[in-house]
């Protein structure tokens, strides 16, 4: 991202699973909010309400589980169009493209023994999301091989994400004839 941050552009979120839609009922590492209740409440985040795209990071995450066996946690944003993010796949005969899009946000290390890391902490960097503010939003938590980690439901999972929005006036055009703003 080319542009410096302006402070008034951001947004700190965080979210906990105990309070998702779907609740902790077993599966707190899949939790769904209604990202769009909250323009009721941030009167400075209504002007952005139309704008087609944004910037998200995650600052924080907090699990509290043993997570063995698991070097990473991915942290995942389901059914928005992450066109900057991408991650390799394995190639088979129904999967010709050895690099993908992916809806990763976020990485978390865990500091699990059994596993290298060249920082048992990592500064997650900004990805472009369409707008998060627009209705409905699910965050996954995956181990580093994809596969959903299992979380103990009466142990909420508690997410810190920033949110930015550039004020480059063209970011906000809501003509569906230009998709090339968001790509």
């Amino acid at each position: 991202m080319s542009e410096s941050l302006e402070l008034n552009n951001v947004f700190k979120i965080m979210l906990n699973s105990a309070n998702a839609i779907n609740g902790t009922d077993d599966t707190p590492n899949l939790m769904t909010f209604n990202m769009g209740s909250v323009y009721e409440n941030a009167n400075q985040l209504q002007r952005f309400q139309e704008a087609d795209y944004c910037y998200v990071r995650v600052d924080y995450c907090s699990i509290e589980d043993a997570l063995t066996g698991v070097g990473n946690v991915l942290i995942n944003l389901n059914g928005v169009a992450l066109p900057n993010s991408l991650s390799s796949k394995v190639l088979s005969t129904t999967n010709f493209h050895n690099v993908a899009t992916t809806q990763l946000i976020g990485l978390m290390p865990t500091g699990n023994t059994g596993f290298t890391y060249s920082s048992n902490t990592f500064d997650n960097s900004y990805t472009k999301v369409s707008n998060l503010f627009n209705g409905m939003k699910q965050f996954e938590l995956t181990d580093q091989d994809g596969t959903a980690i299992t979380l103990n439901s009466s142990k909420p999972v508690e997410l810190l994400l920033s949110v930015y929005f550039p004020t480059n006036p063209t970011y906000f055009n809501n003509n569906p004839s230009k998709v090339d703003n968001f790509y």
